[in-house]
């Protein structure tokens, strides 16, 4: 009796991996979803620093007004050196108080620099009559 003699089994290797096919559909994935969320991003970036400076514009009225009380004219607080702007608004926006020349009524300025020039609203502008104003209508909202 004859035993036959099989060859040895050869094992099989699985390969562990991505092909590139695979690779190149999550390149294309993370490409889009970068494309949509890059400008919302911006945008909101934009609209925070922009009400930052706004609440600062607002607090440096009130300062304003209770100089005003005691004094009876407006006195530049930034340049007198009685107030400081946060560097988290100084950094997006330079900030200005315009007095007039009898002390009676102010205007601040919040004018935009470095990335914040690509916000659409512009100059920000308040007075001690609470006007608020700026490039464009709808920015104090």
């Amino acid at each position: 009796m004859c035993i036959p003699i099989l060859p040895p089994r050869q094992r099989t290797v699985l390969h562990a991996g991505f092909t590139l096919t695979e690779l190149m559909i999550v390149v294309a994935l993370i490409s889009i979803l970068t494309l949509v969320a890059y400008p919302h991003y911006f945008n909101s970036s934009l609209e925070t620093n922009r009400k930052a400076a706004q609440s600062e514009m607002q607090i440096l009225a009130l300062a304003l007004q209770r100089d005003f009380t005691l004094t009876d004219v407006y006195t530049d607080l930034i340049k007198s050196g009685e107030t400081t702007i946060p560097h988290e608004v100084a950094s997006h926006y330079k900030l200005s108080i315009t007095i007039q020349e009898n002390g009676g009524q102010y205007a601040i300025t919040a004018q935009p620099i470095r990335t914040q020039i690509k916000d659409p609203c512009g100059t920000l502008r308040l007075t001690n009559h609470g006007t608020r104003d700026a490039d464009r209508a709808s920015c104090w909202n």
